[in-house]
């Protein structure tokens, strides 16, 4: 499969980065393999009340920021701006005429993007993927990143899988450290088992294996703070080549999703 910056190309979809911004006067050139600090939020359009306020705070703690139906105003571009941030969108559609997608806003600039979409089979709406690659201090690989927000209201599981199915022939390709996170909506037993499936094929980790290990400070990560629906979790956080250091979920009432907070270094075995 061949590569071109801002483009990935499968049979099912073409898709154009729609919306991304860099800021120039960034002191930081490269991922600090000690520390990345990253905190994965569906910021439900910043539709409630203190969503920015509670994203402004946020935004000062970490290195990555992983938003899903992030609202593009002047608002939020102002909180990059303040914070110094390179941010890459990839927009699913137009709401009260903003862009609306999945963002990563980060202290480091994305070296590529590649961006997926997949329309909902009932509500026609699409769902949107990013994949960043940002550079390590003292190594030739690249951490991955993406960021998803899946298909939500089907009456099966075909197109999420499908959707899985194309994030995973991308990360299948790269041989560094990988962060996958997002809103999953991963409802039911099936979908959670072909979250299962796609950790198996790509030898990823979940931040909930790691609960006991004495290494990981575990402030306030409580599964019960996990957003639910049918009683199973919707937002995971998945990891490879990386150890996580302490993790942390944020009870908020500022969105109808409680942000996950973890702080990786690279793994050097």
């Amino acid at each position: 499969m061949k590569h071109s910056p801002g483009h990935y190309f499968t049979p099912q979809c073409v898709v154009d980065l729609s919306h991304s911004s860099y800021q120039t006067n960034h002191q930081s050139a490269v991922c600090n393999p000690e520390a990345i600090t990253v905190l994965s939020w569906n910021i439900y359009k910043t539709r409630k009340q203190n969503a920015l306020a509670d994203l402004r705070q946020f935004s000062h703690q970490h290195d990555l920021l992983i938003l899903q139906e992030a609202h593009l105003g002047d608002e939020l571009e102002a909180i990059f701006v303040e914070n110094d941030l390179h941010w890459t969108m990839n927009t699913a559609f137009i709401y009260h005429k903003k862009a609306t997608g999945v963002l990563i806003a980060s202290r480091v600039k994305a070296v590529d993007s590649y961006g997926l979409r997949y329309k909902e089979p009932l509500i026609r709406l699409p769902k949107t993927t990013l994949i960043n690659f940002y550079p390590i201090a003292n190594s030739s690989r690249t951490l991955l990143v993406a960021n998803i927000h899946s298909i939500n209201f089907t009456l099966g599981t075909t197109v999420y899988n499908r959707q899985l199915h194309e994030l995973i022939s991308v990360i299948s390709q790269h041989d560094g450290p990988v962060i996958i996170a997002g809103d999953f909506n991963s409802w039911s037993r099936a979908r959670l088992f072909l979250l299962q499936t796609m950790q198996k094929k790509l030898h990823l980790h979940t931040l909930d294996e790691s609960t006991d290990m004495d290494n990981v400070q575990s402030n306030n990560y409580g599964r019960h703070h996990k957003t639910r629906i049918f009683g199973n979790e919707l937002d995971h956080i998945f990891y490879r080549g990386l150890e996580p250091i302490n993790k942390k979920i944020w009870p908020v009432d500022s969105s109808d999703h409680n942000p996950i907070q973890v702080c990786f270094r690279l793994n050097q075995n």
